[in-house]
């Protein structure tokens, strides 16, 4: 009996450990997806003008990023489209996680001061940021 509790604790044990490294996998996942379909969005606003609207997506936006930096543990290395190169180079991944989360800030900034030459350069940096590490963390499969 003792033998049987103790080997279903353990599997327990497991499942949620498991189940917490999906969990972490699946919310940035969904915040990367996000961010993707909110910069979409966000071009469309900056197209238009309506920089009010620019600062409420792009503070969201910023918000949401600034997340992913606690969602990518070592116990999800291998999981998901991440490449193993982000524990390798945590410094440099983390680094360029703030300056894309940096990149919304400054475009919220500047579209709360009407001022669309430093929302476009913003987005601009912003989509630069997401490119820059595709390219260098991101699996191809």
């Amino acid at each position: 009996m003792q033998k049987q509790l103790l080997a279903g604790l353990i599997f327990g044990f497991l499942t949620c450990a498991i189940g917490a490294e999906e969990a972490k996998v699946e919310q940035r996942q969904t915040i990367f997806k996000k961010v993707e379909k909110g910069t979409e969005s966000l071009e469309i606003l900056i197209d238009h003008g309506a920089m009010s609207d620019v600062v409420v997506k792009a503070d969201a936006l910023s918000k949401q990023i600034a997340q992913l930096v606690n969602l990518f543990p070592e116990d999800t290395r291998g999981k998901g489209r991440s490449s193993s190169k982000i524990w390798k180079n945590w410094d440099d991944f983390s680094a360029r996680l703030s300056r894309f989360e940096s990149a919304y800030v400054q475009m919220s900034n500047a579209a709360s001061n009407e001022d669309s030459k430093r929302v476009k350069q913003a987005f601009k940096l912003a989509d630069s940021s997401c490119r820059s590490c595709h390219m260098k963390y991101r699996s191809l499969w």
